[in-house]
């Protein structure tokens, strides 16, 4: 015995964009705030406007960068391979550029360490707390992006620079071995079981345009990741009341074009931890999908499925004959439809010829 719950997708406008101004002058006067042109001009940009040094950041990374940031823009000032593995120099090119990240980049691993307020002058001190976090996610699972949020305060000492999150807790990197620590304590906050220590290959650090200037917008920041992580524990621990049904099974309805195919992706991913697209997805006035499909999923976490099935069905159409049968629903509700029905765009074949049966059976009958 199962159980098909019916959702109705419906073709929603995207909400409004973050439309917040680039604040490169935060923290710093008016008289301090400067901008760094480390690239010659170029009549074509890449996404960094820069068109002589190639960021190490991929499209990917990027990306999920801006989940969990909002919707800003990365500016590269600096990049340690090109421009000097040295601190000190990073930090005269990098302060007063407002919010900045720093991405560390390991042989497994990517580290960043987000910086709200601008990096301080070398002739200032750099004990100052600002609101900070970290975050880490492996090479080709961006999807496990795991972050720590804190204040934090800025060491440089000769080849060290340091963040400290608190007395036991901070990151610290050296430019002479090109290696990064972190205490176990803050490991465990990253999904780290040990002290790790590695070695860099290189760092960049961007300028991060766009950001919120809210107090309270690196909290809900902070509040996404948990609440994120408890909406998909209480999917995986997911049962049906009591056990009266063996297998709960998510159809997903809606007009061509509505995204249906797109969310079983969606959904798909964020239990893989990588990009998946196994449901053909596109755009056309007729439905890309004509086979009805029922999709199992696996969690990587224990490589267990998933207590639930997503059904994806052809979209539907007001013009008759074209997309999903209305008068097919019911028998797709009630488990009669198979897996890999391939739906007749014509006609709907699976109702008719019920209907034809019953007639005949009818006719004998008489």
């Amino acid at each position: 015995m199962f159980v098909t719950l019916s959702f109705t997708f419906l073709s929603l406008k995207q909400a409004a964009l973050i439309s917040a101004e680039p604040s490169p002058n935060r923290g710093c006067s008016i008289n301090q705030s400067r901008e760094y042109s480390i690239y010659a001009p170029s009549n074509s940009e890449n996404r960094y406007g820069t068109m002589e040094v190639t960021p190490r950041l991929t499209w990917n990374e990027e990306k999920s960068l801006q989940k969990l940031l909002g919707n800003v823009s990365l500016r590269l000032l600096y990049k340690s391979s090109v421009h000097g593995n040295s601190f000190g120099t990073m930090l005269n090119k990098c302060s007063c550029q407002g919010s900045t990240i720093l991405m560390v980049y390991l042989p497994n691993n990517v580290f960043g360490i987000f910086v709200l307020e601008s990096y301080p002058e070398m002739s200032e001190h750099l004990k100052k707390p600002t609101t900070s976090f970290l975050l880490s996610f492996q090479k080709n699972k961006i999807m496990e992006m795991t972050a720590a949020f804190f204040n934090s305060t800025v060491d440089l000492i000769d080849n060290k620079l340091r963040f400290n999150f608190s007395q036991v807790q901070y990151v610290l990197l050296r430019s002479n071995t090109q290696n990064i620590f972190i205490p176990r304590l803050l490991g465990e906050k990253l999904g780290l079981t040990y002290d790790f220590k590695s070695q860099y290959t290189e760092y960049e650090v961007f300028r991060v345009e766009g950001m919120k200037d809210e107090p309270g917008y690196i909290n809900r920041i902070a509040g996404a990741t948990p609440h994120r992580d408890s909406l998909l524990a209480e999917l995986r621990a997911y049962r049906p009341y009591a056990d009266l049904v063996s297998e709960i099974r998510i159809l997903l309805l809606g007009p061509v074009g509505s995204g249906k195919s797109s969310f079983f992706n969606s959904v798909k991913s964020i239990f893989r931890g990588h990009l998946t697209r196994q449901a053909i997805v596109g755009s056309d006035i007729s439905s890309i999908t004509e086979k009805y499909r029922i999709y199992s999923i696996k969690d990587e976490k224990d490589g267990k499925s998933l207590p639930f099935m997503l059904c994806d069905s052809m979209g539907l159409n007001e013009k008759d004959g074209v997309g999903l049968c209305v008068d097919d629903i019911p028998h797709i509700l009630k488990g009669c439809m198979p897996d890999r029905y391939q739906v007749r765009i014509l006609q709907c074949t699976f109702i008719s010829h019920r209907r034809e049966s019953i007639t005949s059976v009818q006719h004998l009958n008489t």
